[in-house]
């Protein structure tokens, strides 16, 4: 069917640029790094940035298994539900997050030199880097409830907003803080792309809130 593919397509399309930029949100501080720093500090940002893809597998793996009942929850106006998971996701998130920042600070040059050797070991890089991993995760988490909301437009302007945030504060921060301003860089980033999540986030509850009680008067209405 043609045309249920043709909605399909224009229902996805926002997700998927979203998920180009969130890919691409990444790389930027690497191509700055690059050009002003060279391929030595650019190795080093790499290997420290890889511990950055320990955790957000079970992230993700959360958000799926939760987004369908969530959705499930939306679909039926259950608030009280739909908050409670949503609430829970995010505080999943913060936990992880939370983690990580902990490991950086009290194990971080043990592990970064055991994996990479001596001249790796920049904890205050790690911890840095992992904060801006926690704001990912809290982020992550959001998105999950604004794609079970079926607010899936409004996804792609908040990426956009992020991947300008981090592009911007590379320019000003890597020429004068090298490593830390590319770390500072992700950190703003991440945290613009949670906060306006955030946002949408609330707004949506209270959006279902209201159509809740549109509903229950409806009904109330009905039975008089």
């Amino acid at each position: 069917d043609r045309e249920t593919l043709a909605k399909l397509v224009r229902l996805a399309l926002p997700l998927g640029l979203v998920t180009m930029l969130i890919s691409f949100n990444s790389n930027i501080p690497r191509y700055f790094i690059e050009g002003h720093l060279g391929a030595y500090y650019l190795g080093i940002f790499a290997a420290i940035a890889s511990f950055q893809k320990v955790a957000p597998t079970v992230v993700q793996a959360l958000g799926r298994s939760a987004s369908p009942r969530l959705a499930k929850y939306h679909a039926a106006v259950n608030v009280k539900s739909f908050r409670k998971l949503s609430m829970r996701m995010v505080g999943l998130g913060i936990l992880l997050g939370v983690g990580g920042v902990m490991v950086a600070v009290v194990a971080g040059r043990l592990i970064l030199t055991t994996f990479y050797g001596p001249e790796y070991a920049k904890p205050e890089l790690f911890g840095l880097m992992m904060v801006a991993t926690g704001l990912d995760y809290i982020a992550t988490m959001l998105l999950f409830v604004l794609t079970s909301a079926r607010l899936f437009k409004v996804q792609l302007p908040l990426q956009v907003l992020t991947t300008g945030t981090v592009a911007l504060a590379c320019f000003w921060l890597i020429p004068s803080y090298g490593l830390t301003g590319a770390a500072l860089a992700l950190i703003l980033g991440n945290f613009v792309r949670a906060g306006s999540a955030f946002i949408v986030a609330v707004h949506a509850q209270h959006a279902l809130g209201k159509h809740s009680e549109a509903s229950k008067s409806l009904t109330s209405a009905y039975k008089l």
